[in-house]
């Protein structure tokens, strides 16, 4: 994982805080990090998947979704995650803010899983659980996670499908330790992405890209400014403040600062940061930093066809 999982999980959340929120702890506990809300969301995924060493504080957030993001986390061994996948089968539709928490941590014990099950099988069979929900904290599968924090999911604009959730737990869960197709692994992340929606239309006061609808993003407005949501109960402070407007992405060879501003949710076209530019996606061997800037849909530092090993015995290290 030291080349396309984990450095790509912190390389990415770095550049993240320093443009505005960041989302994950890459060190300490176990628990559901809830980052400060001050600026919009124009984090820029990892660029590999392997060093671990940034760490935010949390940010208070509603006990009763803090309780059921605990429940959730502490209910996941294999059993529990397969029962959880089952049970999000019903295929509902909500905006509940508990409900999408409890669907972060689903994802990230099934991925917790898989990467456990695929150290054992290199022959690590040390494996600390707790370290990996950690990691994954706030990024969860190729970065479909960031920004999912309470603060800003209580404001209602963000809907979850709980079917396709099942879909991305089983999907993670049935691949391969090595040579992971394209095909498997687009798939795969696909139903991750597509398990959460934005609804808010162009030119709507936003917190978070996630809460924008597919092809726009959240621009932050353009004196730094924020005021207080107008989503939630009023004048609630558990309630991100607004800090932008949703418009529409930036074509090929526009002008951007950050890989999201050229693909919703940084899923697709790249800012390539020498030139300043949008680009389209990336030919094999390319530099990459997301793997939806891939024409492959896989990234591990660099565009690539395959994976050959999701993780190896080295680099298990990371979860010991």
């Amino acid at each position: 994982m030291r080349n396309h999982r984990l450095a790509v999980i912190c390389a990415a959340l770095a550049a993240a805080s320093a443009a505005t929120m960041i989302i994950v702890s890459c060190t300490g506990d176990d628990g559901f990090l809830y980052p400060d809300a001050g600026g919009a969301d124009v984090s820029q995924p990892p660029r590999d998947v392997a060093q671990i060493d940034s760490q935010v504080p949390p940010v208070d957030g509603s006990v009763d979704a803090r309780d059921a993001v605990a429940d959730a986390r502490d209910a996941g061994d294999a059993a529990d995650a397969s029962d959880a996948a089952d049970a999000a089968d019903s295929h509902v539709v909500t905006p509940d803010a508990s409900t999408i928490l409890s669907h972060a941590q689903r994802e990230i014990e099934s991925l917790c899983q898989f990467t456990k099950g695929c150290c054992a099988a290199a022959g690590q069979a040390t494996f600390d659980l707790a370290k990996c929900r950690n990691l994954y904290q706030g990024y969860g599968f190729q970065g479909d996670l960031l920004n999912v924090r309470d603060d800003v999911l209580r404001a209602g604009n963000v809907l979850i499908d709980t079917s396709r959730g099942a879909q991305c737990y089983n999907a993670i869960s049935t691949l391969t330790c090595k040579n992971i197709s394209s095909a498997a692994y687009s798939s795969a992340r696909g139903h991750c992405f597509e398990t959460l929606r934005g609804t808010l239309a162009a030119n709507a006061n936003c917190r978070s890209t996630i809460e924008c609808q597919p092809g726009l993003f959240c621009e932050s407005f353009s004196d730094g400014g924020v005021f207080p949501s107008d989503g939630g109960d009023a004048g609630d402070a558990s309630v991100a403040p607004i800090v932008g407007r949703c418009v529409a992405v930036k074509a090929v060879g526009a002008a951007c600062g950050a890989d999201e501003e050229c693909s919703h949710r940084a899923n697709g076209n790249a800012c390539d940061m020498t030139t300043g530019l949008c680009v389209g996606p990336l030919a094999n061997n390319a530099d990459c930093r997301q793997s939806g800037q891939c024409t492959s849909q896989i990234c591990t530092g660099t565009c690539v066809p395959v994976v050959t090993d999701y993780i190896t015995a080295g680099e298990c290290a990371d979860f010991q």
